[in-house]
Order: C-alpha cells, then structure tokens, then sequence
C-alpha cells in the first residue's frame, strides 16, 4: 500500500514502497533491497512530473538524455536529491535533499574509494613525476572527465574489458602458461624415472647373466 507520508517495507530481501514529492515527501516509487539490505534498483519509478530534475526519480540514461554536452547542474542535483532519498530510504529516516549543488569553494569530502593495489602504486608514482599526489591528480582527472559529453556506454564497457584483459588478464595468462610449463616438466620429469628405473633392471639382469656365465 502506498502511504503519503512514509515508506512501508516488505521483508528483508524484499521491495520497500515509498511516496516521493519534490520535496521529497510524495510521488510513488519502488526500491529493491537485496539480502544485505543494499540498495538494488529503483524499480517502477513514477515518470517525471513538474518540480521533478532529471535524474531524480531514477537514474539518468543516454536515452533519455535531452542535453547532448557536458552533465548539466540540472542532472546532477537531481541525480543528488535521488541518491539522498536512498540513503534516507536504508536508514528509515527522511532525506534531507538538496536545493543546490555546493559551491566550488565548498570543503572538500573524503569519499572511501577501492582501487586495485597495483594500480594505485603506479598512478602514485605517476602523480609524483607531474609534481602531485594521488588525490589532486584524480581530482584533476574527474575535472577533465565532466567537462566533456558522456561517452558512449557500450564504448565505456569495451574499453574496461581492453583495460583489465591488459592487465589482470595478461597476468593470469602468464600465470596459466607457467603453470603449464611447470606440469610439463613435472611429467618429463616422472617420465625419466620411469625410463632410468627400466635401464637400472635391465642392468641388474645383464650382471646376473654375466656372474652365471
């Protein structure tokens, strides 16, 4: 049942039902919680209305994209103000959405970020070289990447598989291959006995033919 003014949650595992408005208390959605609670997918999402940014009642897609540069404020308040009805969704509390995107001159944010360990040593010792550190030359990297159009997804999926079969990839390779190599000498090796144990016989049997002689 949908209710105005607050979220019915179903079993863990299941969908919560929440009513959303611009200011974040109406408007009708359904959000998919996997086992551990986390936030799956916003499912069935009220089409956008009046008051509503893109972005704000599900997530933005090149499809239904009316700008064709840069990400505008527009997509990324709303893509915000959707995010924070999450957050506020998995807590039970209610969002607290944002009118604005935060000045430039705002704080800076720590975000908890997970980076392959090798890549991270490598980008480290890059952003050292161009007289940085690791967090300003990401940081430059991300103004870089927003003021350009979104690049194509299925592009953006390519060029990951081309990254990590270049490296994870050509690692594992390696890897099999080694291992391959390593079975087999492990199988000439075992071959060899066999071949010196049947030499060692048939000497022991010349010797005894010999002594009878």
């Amino acid at each position: 049942m949908w209710n105005d003014d607050r979220t019915t949650r179903a079993n863990l595992g299941g969908i919560v039902e929440q009513s959303i408005k611009p200011d974040g208390r109406s408007g009708r959605r359904r959000i998919q919680h996997g086992p551990d609670r986390r936030m799956l997918a916003v499912v069935d999402p009220t089409p956008p209305g009046e008051g509503f940014l893109p972005g704000e009642l599900e997530p933005l897609r090149p499809e239904g994209r009316t700008a064709s540069g840069p990400v505008t404020d527009e997509e990324a308040l709303g893509t915000a103000r959707r995010l924070e009805r999450l957050r506020a969704a998995a807590l039970g509390s209610e969002p607290d959405l944002p009118a604005e995107l935060p000045s430039w001159l705002a704080t800076s944010e720590k975000t908890v970020l997970a980076f392959d360990p090798r890549l991270k040593a490598l980008a480290e010792a890059h952003f050292l070289l161009e007289g940085t550190n690791f967090a300003r030359g990401v940081s430059g990297l991300l103004h870089d990447l927003v003021a350009q159009p979104p690049r194509d997804p299925a592009w953006v999926r390519a060029h990951h598989e081309a990254q990590v079969d270049r490296t994870a990839g050509a690692e594992r390779r390696r890897a099999s291959a080694d291992g391959d190599s390593i079975e087999a000498k492990r199988r000439a090796l075992a071959a060899l006995r066999v071949k010196q144990q049947r030499l060692e016989r048939e000497l022991e049997e010349l010797g005894a033919d010999t002594a009878i002689g």
